[in-house]
């Protein structure tokens, strides 16, 4: 006779059980050995961090895959930034959560464009993954400043009303103006 039997393991890895079949045989009650093998969620992410080039004053969000669980539930303890940025921000965090077998869950951010210069953030994922439990991921965007950005150093353009054609900005992207650094940052 068929009997159902259901594995449900409290955690990863081989596991071995015995059954015992009592019955009224003269022979006594009879032992079956059972294992099993539970795997473990793989972390995968899919879609970029590189949001590129965004134009001053604007905002770009961007969507991707922050937990694909291809054989087994994967749970998938936080998504936060190393450290405080008021440029990056978590619109959409769906975790703590569990990712079940042959699913994903989409993380989105924002990248507000008033850094001055390129600067990578660190987002940290956790999760109960075996092989890569902690992922550390860069997420990228620039800055596209307009043509002149004089403000600091010409009367005209801080007032707005410039009528010189500026070759180049006074104050170049890159060393030694960037030094706009958040200051919650824990570096």
């Amino acid at each position: 006779m068929p009997v159902p039997i259901r594995f449900a393991p409290a955690s990863f890895g081989a596991k071995a059980a015995t059954i015992t079949v009592a019955s009224d045989d003269p022979a006594g009650p009879r032992a079956i050995a059972v294992s099993g093998f539970a795997p473990s969620g793989k972390l995968a992410v899919t879609g970029s961090t590189a949001f590129g080039g965004v134009t001053a004053a604007a905002a770009r969000t961007a969507r991707f895959r922050s937990a694909m669980s291809a054989s087994a539930d994967l749970h998938v303890t936080s998504v936060r930034f190393k450290r405080k940025s008021h440029h990056w921000k978590l619109l959409h965090n769906p975790f703590p959560a569990t990712v079940r077998a042959g699913s994903s869950l989409d993380v989105v951010i924002r990248y507000k464009a008033t850094e001055k210069c390129p600067r990578a953030c660190e987002l940290i994922i956790e999760s109960d993954d075996p092989n890569l439990p902690v992922k550390t991921m860069d997420v990228l965007a620039y800055t596209i400043w307009d043509a002149c950005g004089c403000k600091e150093c010409c009367e005209g353009c801080g007032r707005g009303d410039c009528d010189k054609r500026h070759s180049e900005p006074c104050c170049r992207q890159g060393y030694p103006c960037c030094d706009d650094d958040d200051e919650d940052d824990d570096d």
